[in-house]
């Protein structure tokens, strides 16, 4: 899908590459970088390197980007296709989701360098926010401000978990990781889906394989693998007495997935 275009034929993504330069030294550097690693490939001769010293392919510029600032180059693109009286519909989307950004960097730093983000799940004391929400949940959160929070309360209140599933929410929103994976799953779903099929289906896959579960868990530790692990790798640590936080996880995942229906 094609959104660096107007109507009219307007390149939006030179426009906001070349704007976003002027403002920024990092941004002339990262137009750069996207430049040499292309320059000399078959590829580049696909692209006029000569129109402009700003000139670079837009998904060559975004591999250079931080996490955190794709929701800038958003933000300008929404601007710039605003003042021209047209926003495509995938834009809308991911400004919509532009918050979601700053949790999903959470998320990737936890699983920098091959780290398992398995503990972090699990890990009760992993939120900075637990003195204001335990003692006065419903006056001092925000959670219901949440993007996600009416859809999935709605659709587990549906499901007879009433008021319990505000405080489902609560518990993911109060761990990053949590929260940001269920994002993600989202993210994925809402847009990715529309605009980039092989990304999608391959997240589809290996997201299927990490939320699955083995049930025998003698074949359940003979296939454990170090490097691949699963989310039921964690094991059952609430001795069945009550359901296991794989599950729990796993379902808050599934919900999403089942907000589209696919």
């Amino acid at each position: 899908m094609q959104i660096e275009r107007t109507k009219g034929g307007k390149d939006i993504g030179n426009e906001v590459i070349n704007a976003w330069a002027s403002k920024k030294t990092k941004i002339s550097k990262l137009i750069k970088r996207a430049r040499n690693k292309q320059l000399f490939r078959t590829v580049s001769d696909e692209f006029d390197y000569l129109s402009s010293n700003n000139a670079t392919p837009l998904f060559d510029f975004m591999e250079q980007l931080e996490l955190n600032e794709l929701a800038e180059l958003v933000t300008m693109f929404c601007d710039i296709y605003h003042e021209q009286g047209e926003l495509p519909e995938v834009l809308e989307k991911m400004k919509e989701c532009v918050g979601f950004i700053h949790d999903l960097s959470a998320l990737r730093n936890a699983a920098a360098h091959g780290r398992s983000i398995l503990p972090l799940f699990m890990d009760p004391d992993y939120n900075g926010n637990w003195d204001l929400e335990f003692d006065n949940v419903e006056n001092r959160t925000s959670v219901d401000k949440r993007i996600l929070f009416n859809s999935l309360k709605t659709k587990w209140e549906r499901n007879g978990l009433g008021e319990y599933s505000r405080e489902i929410l609560n518990t993911i929103y109060g761990n990053p990781v949590r929260k940001a994976w269920l994002e993600l799953n989202y993210i994925y779903f809402y847009i990715v889906q529309d605009i980039e099929k092989m990304s999608f289906e391959l997240f589809y896959n290996e997201a299927g394989w990490f939320l699955s579960k083995e049930t025998d868990i003698y074949k359940q530790l003979k296939n454990m693998k170090i490097f691949n692990l699963r989310l039921s790798d964690m094991g059952c640590t609430t001795l069945n007495i009550s359901p296991p936080p794989y599950d729990e996880i796993a379902n808050e995942a599934y919900s999403a997935w089942e907000l589209f229906e696919r």
